[in-house]
């Protein structure tokens, strides 16, 4: 039965691609193509995204975020809120059995997601929690985003567990966490991720011109400025070696000074964001994937990178246990020789190689979009009864 699914994203006001974007963009276009009717709360930058990514027989209500980019973006961050408030109560009338999913713990997105439920008590609010923030008073280095970010997400994630019918985490590790946290087992799903397998093998490329590639946000839970180091060390055994980086975010200028610095000028190649087939072709392009985060729930860009085939080299995360089981050689976390080990043998042992490049491929065929989207329909169809 077709049902009415608002979805809010009003904090994708910046060009550019996240996990948490990726994976609602991905689950609406399928949940278009089955007959449901999609409407997307986002800004103008956030609609353009979505629709440049197919995400077409949607209806989307916008917030003028331009407007505000003289404020910054902790500014526009303010007023997203509120204006995604008042969104919210202009959109309330007869929309009482509608599904509203929050896409992120952040204000703009949560607090509209609770507006619309304390409105109409009888909507099916789902709340999402896709990385819990560390404890900025334990990390080695204090960031004020950090400390923001674990205070603001505090009372969000408490609602959540008192109000919202279902939450969303991306891993089994996190689910395991919330439901040890009191929040019956069936309103806690795992969303993960996924890869569109089609679309990724018809994808080609001629020939392998990097031996690693790193995909995805510039930024320090990703491990970037780490991941130089390590490839330092790579290009000290392998001198043409040569890495893609192919995102962008808060410490690109930083990464490309600190390479010019290591003396990697000539061995890292900087892409910023890309994306559609040119993704595809870049990873085809690498011999294998490095995901590097130090702090991550999951990331889907190493599934990505699964899908074409490639072995990932990463750390030895928590989340990574039970997301990416197989297909990825791990590191201890923080140990720059053990992954810039892995990385060489990788490239110089073609029998494990082509063992741990089957085993990723195999792990990404269970990660196609329409069969999750069709999972999560199931899961929410489960509670509404």
């Amino acid at each position: 039965m077709s049902k009415k699914i608002y979805i809010i994203a009003n904090t994708m006001i910046e060009p550019g691609m996240s996990g948490g974007n990726r994976i609602f963009i991905e689950l609406a276009k399928n949940w278009v193509k089955t007959g449901h009717q999609v409407t997307v709360f986002t800004s103008p930058v956030g609609k353009q995204i979505c629709q440049a990514n197919d995400l077409m027989g949607a209806r989307y209500v916008t917030w003028p975020a331009q407007n505000f980019r003289f404020l910054g973006i902790f500014g526009q961050y303010f007023v997203g809120v509120f204006w995604g408030l008042w969104n919210a109560l202009k959109s309330w009338r007869g929309f009482e059995n509608v599904i509203v999913w929050s896409t992120s713990d952040f204000w703009p997105d949560a607090l509209s997601g609770l507006l619309f439920k304390i409105i109409n008590p009888k909507c099916f609010w789902i709340a999402s929690v896709f990385m819990f923030a560390p404890n900025p008073f334990k990390q080695t280095k204090f960031y004020v985003k950090a400390f923001l970010h674990f205070i603001t997400q505090k009372p969000i994630y408490f609602l959540s567990k008192k109000i919202a019918q279902m939450i969303f985490v991306t891993n089994d590790g996190d689910r395991d966490f919330v439901v040890g946290d009191g929040v019956p087992a069936e309103r806690v799903v795992s969303i993960r991720g996924g890869v569109n397998l089609d679309y990724i093998q018809s994808i080609r490329a001629e020939g392998k011109k990097y031996l690693g590639i790193f995909m995805g946000r510039v930024h320090r839970h990703k491990g970037i400025l780490e991941l130089l180091d390590v490839w330092r060390k790579v290009c000290d055994v392998m001198p043409q070696a040569k890495l893609a980086v192919v995102g962008e975010g808060p410490q690109e200028k930083e990464a490309k000074e600190k390479a010019e610095k290591l003396g990697l000028k000539n061995n890292v190649v900087f892409f910023g964001f890309v994306d559609g087939d040119y993704k595809y072709i870049l990873m085809k392009e690498s011999q294998m994937f490095l995901h590097s985060s130090v702090w991550d729930s999951g990331g889907m860009s190493a599934a990505e990178g699964m899908a074409c085939g490639l072995p990932v080299v990463g750390y030895d995360l928590p989340a990574f246990k039970t997301y990416y089981p197989k297909g990825m050689l791990k590191a201890p976390l923080g140990d720059r020789d053990k992954y810039a080990e892995l990385i060489i043998s990788l490239a110089n042992d073609v029998s494990l190689y082509q063992k741990i490049s089957a085993k990723a491929l195999d792990w990404a065929n269970g990660w196609d979009w329409a069969v999750n989207a069709s999972r999560i329909m199931q899961a929410i169809d489960g509670i509404l009864k």
